[in-house]
């Protein structure tokens, strides 16, 4: 199992440089990241990044997250993203 903070530093190495994280949730199986991309100077969600809890793989879901996928994310426990920058 890997911990909420070290699925953030998987996610944010596969985002690139460029962007933010905007909300991280937790489900049974992942946690979820979504990612804010720099286009100019609009900030928009462009993909949201599934971290697999058990080892760590990475599934990306579309620029726009499927309903499924986004009624799951609601569902799960919103993450406090301050305490993964520390």
């Amino acid at each position: 199992m890997i911990t909420a903070k070290q699925a953030y530093e998987i996610a944010k190495e596969w985002m690139g440089p460029f962007a933010l994280v905007s909300a991280g949730y937790e489900i049974d199986t992942h946690f979820i990241f979504l990612r804010e991309h720099n286009r100019g100077k609009l900030w928009t969600d462009h993909a949201s990044f599934w971290i697999d809890k058990t080892n760590g793989a990475l599934k990306i879901v579309s620029a726009i997250p499927a309903t499924k996928e986004f009624d799951l994310m609601q569902q799960g426990k919103p993450l406090n993203l301050a305490e993964m920058c520390e």
